[in-house]
């Protein structure tokens, strides 16, 4: 049984790639040995450095300039990459948070959703995009080696071996084309979710509403359409808890009345604490790679310490948000 990952020397681009998780994602892949297009508005935060690196400052709901990004990773790395993970999100800790949605302007909902649900979509949409091309050119590739075989074959290029002529005479032919396509199962989306998602989040149904959408109603109706475009396609979801990120501990540490940890991170999580990144960045490099997760499509992956719900009235009847 094969234990390697199989990632090194793939190609991934990575939208969000300078947030908090987006970044740990990255290290991760580059330590796995990939080639990595790292996708990111603010280029502020474009400080790592690495040999197969490549920062690319890009607005995810322009989809003009996200298609010419994509691009621009394939010249630099000269590979279409195969793997992506959708990180780019308006992330809840820095929305504007509401005690109803009475309070909510309309204008707040449109932009969380244009970001983490249309910007999340054109992501995907470019991902399959050019794994069709790439299949297609690969597919071409097989058949013009097929069609040499049995010319030289007929040619006697090869003598007794006929239609294996090619092989022999040159190293290239079918086998060659097969060996080629071998080294493109890892093929895979990975979409960051949210627990939100599932449970909501009271006064922030436009966080809550743009999680169910990509993780739910994307994630299901991509899994069919990419295994069709090709066989070895995977679309899953990784839906966080309370992540253990800066400006978590950082929120936790202003919340005078000391509630906040305990509300979103242990009262109803069974591990009670909040989720490692490293461990969201681990499930990307499992659900990337074909080795590890060759059936596993169309899923969603909770990684919530064993989270069973929220807490919204305290003992008393006051609300907790």
């Amino acid at each position: 049984m094969d234990l390697e990952l199989g990632l090194q020397n793939e190609t991934v681009v990575v939208t969000g790639a300078g947030g908090q998780i987006g970044k740990v994602i990255v290290d991760a892949f580059l330590s796995a040995g990939c080639f990595v297009g790292a996708f990111d508005i603010d280029e502020s935060k474009f400080s790592k450095q690495h040999p197969n690196l490549f920062w690319v400052a890009v607005d995810t709901t322009d989809e003009k300039a996200m298609g010419l990004a994509w691009e621009s990773v394939e010249e630099r790395f000269n590979s279409t990459p195969t793997l992506c993970v959708c990180a780019a999100a308006l992330d809840l800790s820095f929305i504007h948070h509401h005690s109803s949605i009475i309070g909510m302007p309309t204008s707040q909902f449109r932009r969380t959703l244009e970001v983490n649900t249309v910007g999340t979509f054109i992501t995907a949409k470019l991902w399959l995009e050019h794994v069709d091309r790439m299949s297609k050119a690969d597919e071409k590739m097989a058949n013009v080696a097929n069609g040499s075989n049995g010319a030289n074959g007929a040619n006697g290029a090869n003598g007794a071996n006929g239609a294996n002529g090619a092989n022999g005479a040159n190293g290239t032919g079918a086998a060659g084309a097969q060996s080629h396509t071998e080294k493109r199962k890892n093929i895979s989306l990975i979409i960051l979710g949210s627990e939100a998602g599932d449970l909501g989040v009271a006064g922030n149904p436009d966080y809550a509403a743009s999680k169910s959408a990509v993780q739910y109603g994307l994630v299901l109706s991509l899994a069919p359409d990419a295994a069709r475009i090709h066989p070895s396609a995977r679309v899953n979801s990784i839906c966080p808890g309370a992540v253990d990120t800066r400006r978590f501990r950082e929120e936790c540490a202003e919340d005078a009345p000391g509630k906040l940890k305990w509300i979103e991170a242990e009262s109803t999580v069974a591990q009670k604490k909040a989720v490692d990144v490293e461990g969201i960045a681990k499930m990307c490099l499992i659900l990337a790679s074909e080795i590890w997760s060759p059936s596993t499509t169309g899923q969603i992956i909770r990684l919530n310490g064993g989270k069973s719900g929220r807490l919204f009235w305290d003992e008393v009847g006051n609300a907790l948000w």
